[in-house]
């Protein structure tokens, strides 16, 4: 009888732990195990007789992973492409249910997760396949976007906090002997670099608690209507081959400028405005990812309050508790706190 392997297809509703037991079990390092679990699909064990490969494959199923046992002259899988993940929450609602889900998924504690899924962008996974990207994706629900990268082709931004003007000229010192060219607009320090630039920068300066390094990838875009004409077909058809209801047309149209399609990426986005481009209608696509929100709070017996501001998902997060417990809570333009 041919000897056989188990092959690990995808991690599915298992977890890290899952994968640990696995790996004490079968005496391969826990480290391995994991990597494989999570760069499904792969070889987790071979060179077995077939009842214990069948009966090992039928464990993991029960495990909520997806394997099978095959002969060991087949062709193994070949090795997947390799992704880095974040995460776009697009239902504050389910945001402490999707903290739970990630802190299994991922093995962390929930105040971890909760801290990875409110940073911008929210990155909670990297050098992953596919198959655990559509388990995540899975995992959470259509409550969120699961968006992936591929590293060695991303573009990356360094944005820059405030900072004291002798560390902000040591870091632009730095970024000029590397060759970066230096931005002075709002809160860009560097722009569209490559993945190995953007790692040894950050290797130096990943201490002084000012620089981030942002994915162009995991960046969302709304699409705003400037203008249009609500007598002309072409741009009607156009308006709604972008997503916009018929029925609200002339309304959105008549508050111009307006926002008609959020949660998107920049190839979405682009194709959006080239669409309604081609019909004549006046649109441009704003980056959301950075977005800052405040929140104006009333409560009985109180005057109104102005809270904030904070990042757009913490806001709306702190806001969908706000409400839980009986306030009466809207978002505000980040403008209107900071006045």
């Amino acid at each position: 009888m041919l000897p056989h392997r188990v092959v690990l297809q995808s991690i599915g509703s298992a977890t890290p732990h899952v994968a640990a037991q696995v790996g004490l079990g079968l005496g391969v390092p826990v480290p391995q195990m994991v990597t494989a679990f999570y760069r499904a699909p792969s070889v987790l064990v071979d060179d077995l007789d077939q009842p214990r490969a069948a009966e090992l494959a039928a464990l993991l199923a029960d495990l909520g992973c997806q394997a099978h046992a095959e002969p060991c002259d087949e062709e193994p899988p070949a090795r997947g492409t390799l992704f880095d993940v974040a995460v776009h929450v697009v239902d504050e609602s389910q945001f402490d249910a999707m903290v739970a889900a990630v802190a299994s998924f991922v093995g962390c504690s929930t105040d971890v997760a909760e801290q990875m899924l409110l940073a911008t962008p929210a990155l909670v996974l990297g050098g992953v396949t596919e198959p655990t990207v559509t388990a995540l994706q899975t995992l959470l629900g259509p409550g969120a976007t699961v968006l992936t990268s591929q590293p060695s082709r991303a573009r990356f931004d360094l944005l820059l906090s405030p900072c004291p003007p002798a560390q902000r000229e040591r870091l632009l010192a730095d970024l000029r002997t590397r060759g970066v060219v230096v931005l002075d607009e709002g809160p860009w320090l560097a722009r569209d670099l490559d993945k190995p630039t953007a790692d040894a920068i950050w290797e130096v300066h990943r201490r002084s608690g000012v620089l981030r390094v942002a994915n162009q990838d995991f960046y969302r875009f709304e699409v705003v209507l400037d203008s249009a004409d609500a007598t002309d077909p072409a741009a009607r058809r156009a308006l709604e081959q972008v997503g916009l209801p018929a029925e609200v047309l002339d309304q959105a149209i008549a508050q111009a400028p307006i926002t008609i399609a959020d949660d998107l990426s920049a190839d979405q986005a682009l194709a959006h405005i080239a669409t309604l481009d081609a019909a004549g209608v006046a649109a441009h696509a704003e980056l959301t990812t950075f977005l800052h929100l405040g929140l104006e709070v009333t409560q009985p017996g109180h005057p109104p309050q102005v809270l904030g501001p904070w990042p757009e998902l913490t806001a709306r997060v702190a806001r969908q508790r706000l409400v839980q417990q009986g306030a009466l809570v809207e978002l505000v333009d980040a403008e209107l706190v900071t006045r």
